[in-house]
């Protein structure tokens, strides 16, 4: 009798108190980013096979997916990428204790 399918939520999230560096988490295809409420800057940061962090471009041009503010969710999926670590990185925090989460 063949199993069922199932499918399994993965989650990273981090709460950021000051700027640092969040818990990576290994993604193939798509996955979601929530922020909760903050004032600041944070990043989405890709680690290549040699192992080197890279700021994530949300377009052509090179322009890097960041945010200056939180209370929100989305969706992202980067094509092409046969799986790869994503984590979040705080590199200036005005005010707030954002709660940020990646999950697949």
């Amino acid at each position: 009798m063949p199993r069922p399918l199932t499918t399994v939520a993965t989650i990273a999230g981090t709460t950021f108190s000051a700027t640092g560096t969040g818990t990576a988490l290994f993604v193939r295809g798509g996955f979601n980013i929530a922020l909760g409420p903050f004032v600041g800057t944070i990043k989405l940061q890709r680690q290549e096979s040699a192992g080197n962090w890279l700021d994530v471009s949300r377009d052509s041009a090179g322009t890097l997916l960041s945010w200056s503010s939180g209370g929100f969710a989305l969706s992202w999926e980067e094509r092409g990428q046969q799986g790869a670590f994503y984590r979040l990185v705080c590199v200036a925090l005005t005010s707030g204790t954002p709660y940020c989460e990646l999950s697949s």
